[in-house]
């Protein structure tokens, strides 16, 4: 007869492989940028657990995460109004230098879908004002499994230029994209961590 810890061992390994993570992340030959992160969970949640409102929630509170994941470094304006705009700053030790991004105000693109609109930063691309590019977020039960996904859509980086020669979008991908991939990767662990708070969430509502 297993005992006792060998039981728990094999309960907590197969735990662990009900969770998957996969990231894809590329830059266009015309510079723009493409993130995907999805995390898939071997067993959905109940049926009466609303995925729209753990969506909201977990997209809400993104740019806290980036705080917490920076030790401050790097974190939103405390008065940013969230019908408005998210901003994150460069603030060693709480004074904000520079605004490296800004979102617009969270939106509902459907069921258990929400975007960001990326309209300004240091690190936006100046170039094509039409190319402002998105930030999305999607909660959504896929058969027997569930899915959480983040993306970023149609992005330009100040880093790419206007002209998004190869050495443009090679330093591209190994500073600014490295860093989301890390940003990303983190934040899904939190969603992964904290879903079931996500799930009892009741955060508030957006256009």
């Amino acid at each position: 007869m297993a005992d006792r810890s060998t039981q728990q061992g094999a309960a907590t390994a197969l735990a662990r492989r009900e969770v998957s993570y996969e990231a894809e992340h590329d830059v266009t030959s015309k510079g723009l940028g493409l993130s995907i992160e999805t995390t898939t969970w071997g067993e959905p949640s109940p049926p009466e657990a609303d995925l729209d409102d753990a969506c909201r929630a977990a997209a809400l509170a993104y740019a806290a995460r980036i705080q917490r994941m920076s030790v401050g470094v790097i974190g939103p304006g405390e008065d940013d109004p969230i019908d408005a705009w998210t901003s994150l700053f460069i603030r060693p030790f709480g004074l904000k230098l520079l605004e490296v991004m800004r979102f617009g105000p969270l939106r509902r693109d459907g069921e258990g879908s929400y975007y960001f609109e990326v309209v300004g930063g240091l690190l936006r691309s100046l170039h094509e004002p039409e190319k402002i590019g998105r930030l999305t977020f999607e909660w959504w039960r896929d058969g027997d499994v569930e899915r959480f996904r983040t993306a970023v859509k149609d992005y330009r980086s100040r880093l790419v230029g206007k002209r998004a020669n190869v050495l443009q979008r090679a330093f591209y991908s190994a500073t600014q994209m490295l860093a989301h991939r890390l940003v990303m990767w983190r934040y899904h662990v939190w969603v992964q961590r904290d879903r079931p708070l996500l799930l009892e969430a009741s955060p508030p509502e957006v256009e």
